[in-house]
């Protein structure tokens, strides 16, 4: 499979860029020009982002066209479903619904029931999906066939509604609008029979958004999970709050938000948005997971309930600095009314299991400050902080263990505190940000892990690469290979499960987080769904950047996400729209 897949890639990189023109029908390059010299054809090649796992087109001696001429009769045939579970059918359904606006968006596209010329492939109006006999929860992996003989599209090798969901992005990327005698028909970038089998490379495909140091609306975060969705994306780590605001309403204790949000009635999530954020993403193929980030990053905490975090006057000039305080009973009732809410609202299936609880740049010099904390650890018997934050953690764990969720932190919780005080449990999951080697120490000790380092979308130098233009960055972004971080045992790279772009919002807001996120976070997007051999490098520069322009042109503009380019170039759909 990998040698047919390096084949396919190769032998495209041989043919030269054309616009195919022929048996009257005139093929644009999507609605999306550029300068930019592309050294493959077909066109299929340039029309998918993330790139497939494998590209198999049959061998022809003539150019076929291919047009869906009788789409207005479009539908689904599903074989299969039986296997879906009760709680799985109505995302099935919701999907099916939703898709064909999306892979037939102009409604002023000619549909005719008869096919316009007997020289061009005219596609029956249905798109086949077939299930698997085994239902595997999330899988995403999918083989789409378009077959010339039979004028069929089918959907099979699909294990999951998520494997659905990604097939039909895929197919979506295919579609355009050409002319045919002067007559607008919705065709596809391809001149041949074609089976796309695709699959994964990482589970874990994630973006992390931080509401706390500046509100997002909802119909922000929707617009935010749409972009994902179209380029595969499948985790919203959702950073709710921090030092700066507390913007989620929790119930059994109202005055974290009604002190701590920036405005408690406009700047706040009630909880039954957060459900509702929850269920937006989810029938979107995307998990959403919380984080409350403890114990340090707690200043917000204490404008509504001061007992519960440190008081030291020489570290208070930076709110950073604050964290919550541990010899505090009230701490862990906050705690858990918080975890108990969030667990009532996600829900017990597979994808809510994960709640992410920080433990990043923890300043335990406050605590010593703290003459209440002082006065806890010598009755305790505890000689050091690193103690304290084992106690903290264990009656964490407590909690969040009594409603079934799992442990994510950052990387500090296990490298940089005394690691036989720390004794994670092996079922969390660290999350590495600083370096991407410290994925090295971190799957050594037998944890599993998703990359941050390297893919901050904030960061003007992201590992330490200067360029000249900041957009630009999504070129160091498509080169942070988790592998190349160090020297991986095979048991040890098993246990990188993925990663996550961050986009920290200490400069972002409502009004330029889309522009910050799209289309950068494109590149993570490749690199953790494609294969590792797919390199950006002078050979295929060109080939990988007319990609990521076309699909931001033609998938994201097009159905609203205001993605920037990375190129000079024409965006029809900017106008469009």
């Amino acid at each position: 499979m990998a040698k047919l897949f390096l084949w396919n890639v190769l032998f495209a990189l041989l043919i030269c860029f054309y616009v195919v023109q022929g048996n009257g029908v005139k093929y644009a390059q999507h609605e999306f020009s550029t300068k930019l010299k592309s050294p493959t054809s077909p066109a299929l090649l340039t029309s998918l982002w993330p790139y497939p796992f494998s590209v198999q087109f049959t061998t022809s001696t003539n150019s076929t066209q291919f047009f869906f001429s009788n789409w207005k009769n479009f539908n689904f045939k599903i074989l299969g479903d039986s296997i879906v579970p009760p709680i799985e059918q109505p995302i099935l359904q919701f999907t099916v619904q939703r898709y064909p606006s999306i892979l037939f968006w102009d409604t002023q596209v000619m549909s005719a029931a008869n096919c316009p010329s007997p020289q061009i492939i005219c596609l029956q109006p249905i798109v086949q999906i077939v299930f698997d006999t085994k239902y595997i929860v999330n899988n995403e992996s999918y083989r789409l066939s378009i077959d010339a003989k039979s004028g069929m599209v089918t959907v099979d090798s699909v294990s999951s509604v998520r494997g659905v969901m990604r097939a039909l992005e895929t197919l979506s990327q295919l579609i355009q609008i050409s002319l045919f005698q002067s007559t607008p028909f919705y065709t596809l970038q391809i001149q041949d029979s074609v089976i796309i089998a695709d699959t994964p490379r990482y589970s874990w495909r994630g973006l992390l958004i931080d509401t706390s140091r500046h509100f997002l609306p909802l119909s922000t975060i929707q617009t935010i999970i749409d972009g994902m969705s179209m380029i595969k994306l499948n985790v919203l780590h959702w950073h709710a709050v921090d030092a700066q605001s507390f913007p989620l309403v929790i119930d059994e204790f109202p005055l974290l938000s009604e002190k701590g949000a920036y405005d408690p009635e406009y700047a706040v999530y009630k909880p039954e948005q957060v459900k509702f954020i929850k269920d937006y993403a989810k029938q979107r193929g995307i998990t959403v997971i919380m984080e409350i980030d403890v114990p340090g990053h707690s200043y917000s905490f204490g404008k509504g309930y001061p007992e519960i975090v440190a008081n030291c006057p020489s570290y208070a000039a930076n709110i950073n600095n604050i964290p919550l305080n541990p010899a505090s009973e009230q701490t862990f009732q906050v705690l858990e009314g918080i975890i108990k809410q969030l667990s009532q609202l996600f829900g017990e299936d597979n994808d809510s299991r994960y709640m992410h609880f920080g433990a990043d740049e923890l300043v335990t010099s406050c605590w010593k400050e703290d003459t209440r904390i002082t006065s806890f650890m010598q009755q305790k018997g505890f000689q050091n902080t690193d103690q304290l934050l084992h106690y903290f953690e264990q009656r964490l764990q407590v909690i969040y263990s009594k409603y079934n969720r799992n442990m994510i932190c950052w990387e500090e919780l296990l490298l940089k505190h005394d690691p036989s005080l720390m004794q994670l449990p092996k079922d969390v999951v660290v999350q590495v940000w600083t370096q991407p080697s410290n994925l090295i120490p971190v799957t050594q000790q037998g944890y599993q892990t998703v990359l941050s380092g390297g893919w901050y979308l904030d960061k003007q130098m992201p590992l330490g690469v200067q360029l000249y233009l900041f957009d630009d960055t999504w070129k160091v972004f498509y080169g942070n290979e988790p592998l190349n971080a160090g020297n991986f045992t095979d048991a040890m790279a098993k246990l990188i499960l993925g990663g996550e772009a961050a986009m920290w919002s200490e400069t972002v807001s409502n009004e330029n987080i889309i522009q910050k996120i799209f289309p950068r976070i494109m590149a993570v997007a490749e690199r953790l769904w494609s294969p590792k051999e797919i390199v950006l490098n002078d050979a295929t520069k060109d080939w990988i950047t007319n990609r990521l322009e076309n699909v931001r042109c033609n998938s994201l503009v097009k159905r609203g996400v205001k993605a920037g380019p990375v190129t000079p170039g024409y965006c029809a759909f900017t106008y469009k729209n």
